[in-house]
Protein backbone atom coordinates (compact mmCIF):
# COMPACT_ATOMS: atom_id res chain seq x y z
CA UNK A 1 0.00 0.00 0.00
CA UNK A 2 1.75 3.39 -1.12
CA UNK A 3 -0.30 5.82 0.73
CA UNK A 4 1.62 5.61 4.13
CA UNK A 5 4.56 6.00 2.48
CA UNK A 6 3.40 8.79 0.65
CA UNK A 7 1.45 10.29 4.06
CA UNK A 8 5.94 10.25 5.54
CA UNK A 9 7.28 12.23 2.16
CA UNK A 10 4.42 14.47 3.36
CA UNK A 11 5.21 14.98 6.57
CA UNK A 12 8.36 17.03 5.71
CA UNK A 13 6.62 19.42 3.85
CA UNK A 14 4.05 20.37 5.86
CA UNK A 15 5.23 21.12 9.96
CA UNK A 16 4.17 22.46 12.93
CA UNK A 17 0.41 20.60 12.96
CA UNK A 18 -0.06 21.58 9.01
CA UNK A 19 -0.63 18.38 7.90
CA UNK A 20 -2.91 15.22 9.60
CA UNK A 21 -3.13 11.66 8.07
CA UNK A 22 -6.21 9.42 8.44
CA UNK A 23 -6.60 5.94 8.45
CA UNK A 24 -9.88 4.43 8.37
CA UNK A 25 -10.66 0.62 7.96
CA UNK A 26 -13.77 -0.58 7.40
CA UNK A 27 -17.00 -3.56 7.72
CA UNK A 28 -19.93 -2.75 6.23
CA UNK A 29 -21.52 -6.08 5.01
CA UNK A 30 -23.96 -6.34 7.94
CA UNK A 31 -26.44 -3.88 9.55
CA UNK A 32 -24.31 -4.28 13.27
CA UNK A 33 -21.15 -3.30 11.89
CA UNK A 34 -22.62 -0.45 9.73
CA UNK A 35 -23.99 1.14 13.50
CA UNK A 36 -20.73 0.64 14.40
CA UNK A 37 -18.60 1.77 11.75
CA UNK A 38 -20.62 4.93 11.45
CA UNK A 39 -20.51 5.20 15.37
CA UNK A 40 -16.72 5.01 15.61
CA UNK A 41 -16.23 7.68 12.55
CA UNK A 42 -18.00 10.37 14.53
CA UNK A 43 -15.28 10.95 17.03
CA UNK A 44 -12.73 10.70 14.03
CA UNK A 45 -14.23 13.07 11.93
CA UNK A 46 -13.87 15.79 14.53
CA UNK A 47 -10.10 16.10 14.39
CA UNK A 48 -10.01 16.67 10.23
CA UNK A 49 -12.98 19.24 10.46
CA UNK A 50 -11.15 21.32 13.24
CA UNK A 51 -7.84 20.91 11.40
CA UNK A 52 -9.26 21.99 7.63
CA UNK A 53 -10.55 25.03 8.91
CA UNK A 54 -11.53 27.69 5.95
CA UNK A 55 -7.96 26.82 4.12
CA UNK A 56 -9.11 23.56 2.98
CA UNK A 57 -6.95 20.87 1.27
CA UNK A 58 -8.08 17.19 1.13
CA UNK A 59 -6.41 14.04 -0.89
CA UNK A 60 -7.75 11.13 -0.19
CA UNK A 61 -7.39 7.74 -1.10
CA UNK A 62 -10.43 4.61 -1.19
CA UNK A 63 -8.71 1.31 -1.30
CA UNK A 64 -10.68 -2.16 -2.26
CA UNK A 65 -11.15 -4.95 -4.06
CA UNK A 66 -13.90 -5.34 -6.99
CA UNK A 67 -15.81 -8.29 -7.70
CA UNK A 68 -14.86 -9.18 -11.37
CA UNK A 69 -18.13 -10.15 -13.06
CA UNK A 70 -20.31 -7.54 -11.27
CA UNK A 71 -17.76 -4.98 -9.94
CA UNK A 72 -19.18 -5.02 -6.53
CA UNK A 73 -16.94 -3.87 -3.54
CA UNK A 74 -15.64 -5.94 -1.27
CA UNK A 75 -17.54 -5.29 2.18
CA UNK A 76 -16.01 -8.13 4.18
CA UNK A 77 -15.12 -11.66 4.71
CA UNK A 78 -17.76 -14.07 6.64
CA UNK A 79 -17.07 -17.38 7.47
CA UNK A 80 -13.85 -17.51 5.41
CA UNK A 81 -16.00 -16.24 2.33
CA UNK A 82 -15.92 -12.87 1.23
CA UNK A 83 -19.25 -10.45 0.84
CA UNK A 84 -19.53 -8.12 -2.34
CA UNK A 85 -22.13 -5.63 -2.04
CA UNK A 86 -23.14 -2.41 -4.41
CA UNK A 87 -21.09 0.28 -5.27
CA UNK A 88 -23.31 2.72 -4.53
CA UNK A 89 -24.12 1.13 -0.80
CA UNK A 90 -20.53 0.67 0.24
CA UNK A 91 -19.45 3.90 -0.66
CA UNK A 92 -22.21 6.14 0.70
CA UNK A 93 -21.79 3.49 4.13
CA UNK A 94 -18.15 4.18 4.31
CA UNK A 95 -17.78 7.91 2.87
CA UNK A 96 -21.24 9.51 4.44
CA UNK A 97 -19.60 10.52 7.59
CA UNK A 98 -17.24 12.35 5.99
CA UNK A 99 -19.49 14.11 3.43
CA UNK A 100 -18.45 17.54 4.58
CA UNK A 101 -15.01 16.89 4.53
CA UNK A 102 -14.64 15.12 1.00
CA UNK A 103 -16.33 18.40 -0.54
CA UNK A 104 -13.68 19.93 -2.99
CA UNK A 105 -11.39 16.88 -2.60
CA UNK A 106 -9.23 14.83 -4.93
CA UNK A 107 -10.13 11.16 -4.41
CA UNK A 108 -8.05 8.23 -5.57
CA UNK A 109 -9.82 4.48 -5.95
CA UNK A 110 -7.30 2.23 -5.63
CA UNK A 111 -9.63 -0.46 -6.94
CA UNK A 112 -9.35 -3.22 -9.37
CA UNK A 113 -10.67 -2.27 -12.86
CA UNK A 114 -13.80 -4.19 -13.18
CA UNK A 115 -15.45 -1.18 -11.11
CA UNK A 116 -15.43 0.59 -14.35
CA UNK A 117 -15.97 -1.72 -16.99
CA UNK A 118 -19.25 -2.58 -15.80
CA UNK A 119 -21.95 -0.02 -17.03
CA UNK A 120 -23.78 -0.04 -13.82
CA UNK A 121 -20.89 0.09 -11.40
CA UNK A 122 -19.37 2.88 -13.26
CA UNK A 123 -22.90 4.81 -12.93
CA UNK A 124 -22.52 4.24 -9.09
CA UNK A 125 -19.23 5.68 -8.64
CA UNK A 126 -19.99 8.41 -11.46
CA UNK A 127 -23.06 9.41 -9.02
CA UNK A 128 -20.82 9.39 -6.05
CA UNK A 129 -17.86 11.29 -7.16
CA UNK A 130 -20.91 14.18 -7.99
CA UNK A 131 -22.98 13.73 -4.75
CA UNK A 132 -19.90 14.24 -2.33
CA UNK A 133 -19.30 17.30 -5.11
CA UNK A 134 -15.16 16.01 -5.81
CA UNK A 135 -13.06 18.37 -7.33
CA UNK A 136 -11.25 15.44 -9.10
CA UNK A 137 -10.93 11.35 -9.09
CA UNK A 138 -8.61 8.89 -10.19
CA UNK A 139 -9.14 5.38 -10.80
CA UNK A 140 -6.97 2.74 -12.64
CA UNK A 141 -8.95 0.60 -14.65
CA UNK A 142 -6.84 -2.87 -14.47
CA UNK A 143 -7.86 -6.20 -13.75
CA UNK A 144 -6.09 -7.43 -10.59
CA UNK A 145 -4.91 -3.81 -9.79
CA UNK A 146 -1.94 -4.01 -8.00
CA UNK A 147 -1.34 -0.78 -5.61
CA UNK A 148 2.08 -0.66 -5.24
CA UNK A 149 2.96 -0.16 -9.09
CA UNK A 150 1.35 3.61 -8.63
CA UNK A 151 4.23 4.27 -6.03
CA UNK A 152 5.97 6.59 -8.79
CA UNK A 153 2.13 7.85 -9.88
CA UNK A 154 1.31 8.72 -6.62
CA UNK A 155 4.32 10.25 -5.33
CA UNK A 156 4.67 12.68 -8.66
CA UNK A 157 0.64 13.94 -7.92
CA UNK A 158 1.62 14.32 -4.26
CA UNK A 159 4.54 16.93 -4.76
CA UNK A 160 3.21 18.60 -8.34
CA UNK A 161 -1.12 19.09 -7.08
CA UNK A 162 -0.05 19.08 -3.45
CA UNK A 163 3.34 20.69 -2.54
CA UNK A 164 3.25 23.05 -5.55
CA UNK A 165 -0.45 23.26 -6.10
CA UNK A 166 -0.47 22.87 -9.43
CA UNK A 167 -4.08 21.89 -11.76
CA UNK A 168 -4.19 18.08 -11.48
CA UNK A 169 -5.87 18.55 -15.32
CA UNK A 170 -3.12 20.44 -16.50
CA UNK A 171 -0.67 18.43 -15.22
CA UNK A 172 -1.86 14.81 -15.57
CA UNK A 173 0.20 14.42 -18.70
CA UNK A 174 3.28 15.04 -17.11
CA UNK A 175 2.50 12.55 -14.27
CA UNK A 176 1.79 9.12 -16.91
CA UNK A 177 5.30 10.35 -18.87
CA UNK A 178 6.81 9.90 -15.49
CA UNK A 179 5.02 6.49 -14.41
CA UNK A 180 6.32 3.93 -16.88
CA UNK A 181 4.99 0.61 -14.77
CA UNK A 182 1.37 1.86 -15.67
CA UNK A 183 1.11 2.20 -19.01
CA UNK A 184 0.88 -1.17 -21.80
CA UNK A 185 3.35 -1.37 -24.36
CA UNK A 186 1.42 -0.37 -27.73
CA UNK A 187 1.83 -4.16 -29.72
CA UNK A 188 -0.03 -5.61 -26.84
CA UNK A 189 -2.74 -2.68 -25.89
CA UNK A 190 -3.29 -0.76 -28.80
CA UNK A 191 -5.57 1.97 -28.25
CA UNK A 192 -5.81 0.18 -24.24
CA UNK A 193 -7.90 -2.41 -26.09
CA UNK A 194 -6.36 -5.77 -24.77
CA UNK A 195 -5.00 -8.25 -27.28
CA UNK A 196 -6.70 -12.34 -27.13
CA UNK A 197 -3.45 -14.20 -25.60
CA UNK A 198 -4.49 -17.32 -27.26
CA UNK A 199 -5.81 -17.92 -30.78
CA UNK A 200 -9.70 -18.76 -30.27
CA UNK A 201 -9.49 -21.06 -33.52
CA UNK A 202 -6.83 -22.99 -33.14
CA UNK A 203 -5.85 -22.78 -29.72
CA UNK A 204 -1.74 -21.67 -30.23
CA UNK A 205 -0.65 -18.71 -28.18
CA UNK A 206 1.36 -15.98 -28.98
CA UNK A 207 0.85 -16.76 -32.85
CA UNK A 208 -0.50 -13.15 -34.00
CA UNK A 209 1.26 -11.68 -36.82
CA UNK A 210 2.92 -8.54 -36.65
CA UNK A 211 -0.26 -5.95 -36.82
CA UNK A 212 -0.91 -4.26 -39.91
CA UNK A 213 -2.27 -0.54 -39.54
CA UNK A 214 -4.77 1.02 -41.67
CA UNK A 215 -4.68 4.25 -42.30
CA UNK A 216 -7.59 6.79 -43.71
CA UNK A 217 -5.83 9.57 -45.74
CA UNK A 218 -7.88 12.95 -46.00
CA UNK A 219 -6.45 16.10 -47.36
CA UNK A 220 -8.30 17.72 -45.68
CA UNK A 221 -6.73 16.60 -41.81
CA UNK A 222 -4.47 17.75 -40.01
CA UNK A 223 -2.34 14.58 -39.27
CA UNK A 224 -0.36 16.49 -37.21
CA UNK A 225 -3.07 17.36 -34.59
CA UNK A 226 -3.24 15.17 -31.52
CA UNK A 227 -6.98 13.85 -31.75
CA UNK A 228 -6.53 12.79 -35.38
CA UNK A 229 -5.21 9.85 -35.34
CA UNK A 230 -4.34 8.85 -38.70
CA UNK A 231 -4.72 4.73 -38.37
CA UNK A 232 -8.39 3.58 -38.28
CA UNK A 233 -7.57 0.05 -37.42
CA UNK A 234 -5.34 -2.94 -36.76
CA UNK A 235 -5.39 -6.74 -39.02
CA UNK A 236 -4.06 -9.11 -36.98
CA UNK A 237 -3.69 -13.06 -38.21
CA UNK A 238 -2.72 -16.14 -36.48
CA UNK A 239 0.84 -17.25 -37.85
CA UNK A 240 0.29 -21.35 -36.99
CA UNK A 241 0.47 -23.46 -40.16
CA UNK A 242 -2.53 -25.32 -39.45
CA UNK A 243 -4.60 -22.83 -37.91
CA UNK A 244 -8.22 -23.73 -38.98
CA UNK A 245 -7.08 -26.67 -41.41
CA UNK A 246 -8.57 -29.16 -39.15
CA UNK A 247 -12.38 -27.57 -39.19
CA UNK A 248 -11.97 -26.39 -43.35
CA UNK A 249 -11.21 -22.61 -42.00
CA UNK A 250 -8.85 -20.66 -42.89
CA UNK A 251 -6.48 -19.35 -40.68
CA UNK A 252 -8.25 -17.34 -37.98
CA UNK A 253 -8.11 -12.97 -38.69
CA UNK A 254 -9.49 -10.32 -36.36
CA UNK A 255 -9.15 -6.57 -36.27
CA UNK A 256 -9.38 -4.10 -33.89
CA UNK A 257 -11.11 -0.26 -34.78
CA UNK A 258 -9.77 2.47 -33.33
CA UNK A 259 -12.43 4.18 -30.11
CA UNK A 260 -13.28 7.15 -29.92
CA UNK A 261 -10.26 9.62 -28.39
CA UNK A 262 -6.77 10.61 -29.35
CA UNK A 263 -3.08 9.72 -28.02
CA UNK A 264 -1.93 11.84 -25.30
CA UNK A 265 0.98 13.46 -27.17
CA UNK A 266 3.10 14.58 -23.85
CA UNK A 267 3.22 10.81 -22.32
CA UNK A 268 4.33 9.19 -25.56
CA UNK A 269 7.03 7.30 -25.21
CA UNK A 270 8.98 4.79 -28.17
CA UNK A 271 7.22 2.01 -26.95
CA UNK A 272 4.04 2.98 -24.80
CA UNK A 273 1.25 5.40 -25.08
CA UNK A 274 -1.51 6.92 -23.34
CA UNK A 275 -4.90 7.14 -24.63
CA UNK A 276 -7.79 9.40 -23.87
CA UNK A 277 -11.38 8.40 -24.68
CA UNK A 278 -14.68 9.97 -23.42
CA UNK A 279 -15.13 9.24 -19.78
CA UNK A 280 -18.61 7.38 -21.25
CA UNK A 281 -16.51 4.70 -23.17
CA UNK A 282 -14.76 1.79 -21.61
CA UNK A 283 -14.26 -0.84 -24.09
CA UNK A 284 -14.71 -4.27 -21.64
CA UNK A 285 -11.96 -7.03 -22.31
CA UNK A 286 -12.92 -10.31 -23.46
CA UNK A 287 -13.37 -11.96 -20.07
CA UNK A 288 -15.90 -9.39 -19.48
CA UNK A 289 -18.16 -9.38 -22.49
CA UNK A 290 -19.03 -13.00 -21.92
CA UNK A 291 -20.08 -12.20 -18.65
CA UNK A 292 -23.67 -10.77 -17.73
CA UNK A 293 -23.84 -7.35 -16.40
CA UNK A 294 -25.70 -8.06 -12.66
CA UNK A 295 -27.94 -5.10 -11.76
CA UNK A 296 -27.05 -3.09 -8.67
CA UNK A 297 -28.82 -4.39 -5.46
CA UNK A 298 -29.17 -3.53 -2.00
CA UNK A 299 -28.59 -7.35 -0.69
CA UNK A 300 -26.02 -7.98 1.14
CA UNK A 301 -26.17 -11.76 1.03
CA UNK A 302 -24.84 -14.02 -1.21
CA UNK A 303 -22.50 -12.19 -3.47
CA UNK A 304 -18.77 -14.11 -3.40
CA UNK A 305 -16.16 -13.28 -5.77
CA UNK A 306 -13.84 -14.32 -7.38
CA UNK A 307 -10.29 -14.01 -6.99
CA UNK A 308 -7.75 -14.90 -10.05
CA UNK A 309 -4.63 -15.49 -7.50
CA UNK A 310 -6.26 -17.86 -5.12
CA UNK A 311 -5.39 -16.23 -2.10
CA UNK A 312 -8.01 -14.24 -1.39
CA UNK A 313 -6.35 -11.29 0.50
CA UNK A 314 -8.38 -8.23 0.84
CA UNK A 315 -7.34 -4.98 2.17
CA UNK A 316 -9.97 -2.45 2.60
CA UNK A 317 -9.41 1.18 3.82
CA UNK A 318 -10.41 5.17 3.15
CA UNK A 319 -7.40 7.41 3.85
CA UNK A 320 -7.38 11.32 4.29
Amino acid sequence: MPVPFLSHYLQHYFSNGRYIYLEVLFDVAMHKSICTYTHAQEAHVADPKSHLGHSRRVFAFFSDHSEEDSGWLFARKEKGKFVAMDVSQVLSTVLGPYHNILKGAIMVFLVCGSLVVHEDTFGDLQEVILNYDMVSAVIFPTTCFQPLITTNFLLAMAELVIIEQLDLRKVFPSLLSLSSHLDQHIKVQPWGVDIPAQCPLCGSTKSWSERVAVVLHDESVDLDAQDQAPVSQYLYSCTYPHCGKAKGKPCHKFHIEKPPGFMVNAAKSKTSGWFQSPSTIFLLPPSVLSSPIISASSSTQGKHPRSRDGKGSIEKRMCI
